[in-house]
């Protein structure tokens, strides 16, 4: 499941996904997301905090298929405004 979320995120927008062996994904886009995406009440963790990351890294779980498509609408829809 966290491939097919990535590679879905990466096909459809500029949103780079690492590879990830757990239940969440790493993702870096070329702006700062978690803060929109809260005020839309989707919780992502923001990275700014780990080591060598800026706040262009976030986290996200891996959940349901409905949670995941409610999490990349919000994100494409953040990123074509």
């Amino acid at each position: 499941m966290p491939s097919l979320v990535g590679s879905e995120m990466c096909k459809e927008t500029s949103i780079e996904v690492f590879d990830s062996k757990a239940n969440f994904l790493l993702c870096r886009y070329k702006k700062n997301l978690s803060n929109a995406l809260l005020n839309q009440g989707v919780i992502v963790r923001d990275c700014s905090d780990y080591r060598g990351m800026d706040d262009t890294y976030f986290r996200v779980a891996v959940r349901t298929n409905s949670d995941n498509m409610i999490l990349f609408e919000n994100i494409k829809e953040l990123i074509e405004r």
